[in-house]
């Protein structure tokens, strides 16, 4: 409570010994408008917006606070809090920030990654990582792959080519792309720039819906009015419109590449190339899409349950 108080103080500019007397109010049951009009000596005339403020904020530095405790000890509980990963944790100012510092640690439903690990390729992941970190120069990838390769037990059982094994290394690295916080940031931050665009699908004739003006429309997402945002949303729910967030692949594409890829090999490079667009497109577009639209929208509506083509 303590910490919290001398953040909400610092932020909005008020002392401390005003916010512990608001909160004490509030945990007591008295409303902002009442603590407004009736109680001004408490809390050293602090005003309706103020309090209002103030109550938002706090509401979401508990929850934050909260978070982080459970989140330390899930990742306690599973060997891996180091103290380095503690003091990111500890120091996170935004839920989506600590939730991308725990996506490595959280408990995954099965993927293409996993299915990859089953069948013993993480060395083969672990070895085209150091290709990519080395710089080293190569001619051939199929060739270390082939050793993977374990036909006679089957396709459930291993990859039964070398193109098929280069794959499932490729979808564990993916996978580690698409967690990574830094990453993750920065493809969330491009895709607030994008545009909303919707047309209404062939089945519906012109002057037939109510969703017309969303006919040929297009916004920036940043200027998207919630009462705008939320009838496209409808409207895509009801089938009528197909809606996108667009914005230019290329560009953050060779900004991911930037961060990731070290090698001057053109063959690992290639490589890499091809699965930083698919950790794009395939893992990290659908969650960082529904987030960024879940912003705009008014209220506490949760991210899952947007889902928004990238292009």
């Amino acid at each position: 409570m303590l910490d919290i108080s001398q953040q909400l103080a610092r932020e909005l500019s008020v002392q401390p010994s005003q916010v512990d007397a608001a909160l004490a109010l509030m945990a007591e049951g008295a409303t902002v408008p009442f603590i407004a009009r009736y109680r001004k000596e408490r809390t050293d005339n602090l005003d309706e917006i103020q309090l209002r403020d103030l109550s938002d904020r706090y509401a979401y530095l508990k929850d934050l606070s909260d978070r982080k405790q459970a989140i330390l000890k899930a990742i306690d509980e599973q060997g891996r809090l180091t103290p380095q990963l503690k003091r990111q944790i500890l120091a996170c100012r935004q839920k989506t920030e600590l939730e991308d510092l725990y996506l490595p640690y959280r408990p995954k439903r099965r993927t293409r990654a996993t299915t990859a690990r089953e069948q013993g390729l993480e060395p083969l992941a672990d070895w085209l990582e150091q290709l990519n970190q080395s710089g080293q120069e190569v001619s051939d990838l199929s060739s270390r792959a082939a050793q993977y390769v374990n036909s006679n037990q089957g396709p459930d059982q291993g990859p039964e080519t070398a193109a098929a094994a280069l794959q499932g290394a490729a979808d564990i690295l993916a996978e580690a792309i698409a967690e990574r916080a830094n990453l993750r940031a920065a493809v969330r931050s491009f895709l607030l720039t994008g545009r909303l665009e919707s047309a209404i699908k062939p089945d519906y004739a012109e002057g037939t819906t109510k969703y017309e003006m969303y006919r040929r429309y297009q916004i920036p997402l940043r200027e998207a009015a919630p009462h705008n945002l939320l009838a496209l949303l409808r409207g895509q729910k009801e089938g009528i419109l197909k809606l996108e967030l667009t914005f230019d692949s290329e560009k953050i594409l060779a900004q991911l590449e930037a961060q990731v890829i070290q090698t001057r090999s053109p063959l690992v490079r290639s490589f890499y190339q091809t699965l930083i667009a698919d950790a794009l497109r395939r893992l990290m577009q659908p969650a960082l899409t529904s987030e960024v639209i879940a912003e705009k929208k008014p209220g506490q509506t949760s991210s899952r349950s947007l889902r928004l083509p990238l292009t």
